[in-house]
């Protein structure tokens, strides 16, 4: 049944201060980032109570797994590190959906929250693989194990908030606009991302979509170093969540920037 969305927001101007260099974490190691959200459009989102602290105890491989994605994609160490290691999975060095793309987020994961190694190699069906530091020799070149084969699904997707549609799609969706306001405004490049993200979209290439609309968030500069903060880590999250409700709401969004909606 289509549902009526809500008219899309008046993206306001974005703040200043923004890094041109529009990266992952390999250029943006969270010891030299900080995030302040753009003054205007999203705004900081509350945090009520930490659901990641304690994490909960895992009951099986797969409920386990998601719990820790999810904490490491909202921990302001983690962050950059569950990025990163979408981009091995969708579009990094040309080898996605490769044991050696799987290795490589696998390590990259691992380095972002090394208390979930045990439940990150045996959901990836790596588990005896060595990731640097961790070992000097190189992992062996077959998988070890099956894993579980919707991996890259839960790290996409993982995440604290808990929204159900259709309660929650009205203000998920009003958030996520917000967010996407963010990156149409953000100078020199947001509006190039965004056309390129519609582009994946179209083509429905919706996980390479999402990582290009996680990775064009902006960050910003701040005069002290330090940790990414909660909030750049939770707007990630609203928009991951949004993905996860309804793919084709997000696309409309992000489409929504480029043309204006056939009636």
């Amino acid at each position: 049944m289509h549902r009526n969305y809500a008219a899309m927001i008046v993206c306001a101007a974005a703040s200043t201060g923004l890094l041109s260099a529009q990266n992952t974490g390999a250029n943006f190691p969270a010891s030299q980032v900080s995030y302040q959200a753009p003054v205007g459009n999203a705004g900081k989102p509350d945090s009520p109570k930490d659901p990641c602290n304690p994490v909960p105890p895992a009951k099986n491989i797969d409920d386990g797994t998601k719990a820790e994605l999810a904490c490491e994609w909202i921990d302001p160490n983690g962050v950059l590190h569950t990025l990163k290691a979408l981009e091995y999975y969708t579009v990094g060095d040309d080898h996605s959906d490769t044991h050696d793309a799987a290795k490589q987020a696998l390590c990259e994961l691992i380095k972002g929250r090394p208390g979930a190694e045990d439940l990150y190699r045996a959901a990836q069906g790596w588990p005896d693989a060595p990731c640097a530091p961790y070992a000097k020799s190189p992992p062996p070149d077959p998988i070890t194990s099956q894993g579980l084969p919707d991996f890259l699904d839960s790290l996409e997707k993982a995440n604290t908030l808990g929204k159900k549609a259709p309660a929650d799609e009205d203000q998920l969706f009003s958030d996520a606009d917000k967010l996407i306001c963010d990156i149409f405004t953000k100078p020199a490049t947001g509006k190039q991302e965004l056309s390129r993200i519609n582009d994946y979209f179209s083509r429905k290439q919706n996980q390479v979509a999402l990582f290009r609309l996680l990775d064009a968030y902006p960050k910003v500069a701040e005069a002290v170093p330090g940790a990414l903060t909660v909030t750049y880590a939770k707007h990630l999250e609203t928009l991951r969540a949004a993905y996860e409700m309804n793919i084709s709401h997000l696309a409309l969004l992000v489409a929504q920037r480029i043309a204006a909606a056939t009636k």
